[in-house]
């Protein structure tokens, strides 16, 4: 990776890095949500919810379209769930976390 390459990559991390936003990436995984029903799931307000949402919007990470006053969001790249994969088969294998 050239310099440039490897300092966006590191900003893409640094998104990743906080356990709404990793909540998020998993919760998108499988489908496309309201904004609403991510901050009910994971717990949190809805203007913590948007600052996380637009963190990983700004790297981009997810997708959001609105519908009327509906704001939806979706993962943008669907392969970058194979970087969330490994994450995990991290997590469970080597930090023997369950």
């Amino acid at each position: 990776m050239t310099q440039e390459e490897l300092a966006a990559a590191s900003e893409v991390l640094k998104a990743m890095a906080h356990p709404i936003r990793l909540g998020t990436i998993e919760l998108l995984a499988t489908e496309e949500m309201t904004v609403t029903e991510l901050y009910t799931t994971l717990g949190c307000s809805q203007s913590v919810m948007s600052h996380q949402l637009t963190l990983l919007r700004r790297e981009g990470l997810i997708s959001m379209r609105r519908e009327g006053n509906t704001k939806y969001c979706s993962l943008r790249n669907r392969d970058f769930l194979r970087l969330f994969k490994c994450l995990q088969t991290h997590i469970h294998d080597v930090l023997k976390i369950d």
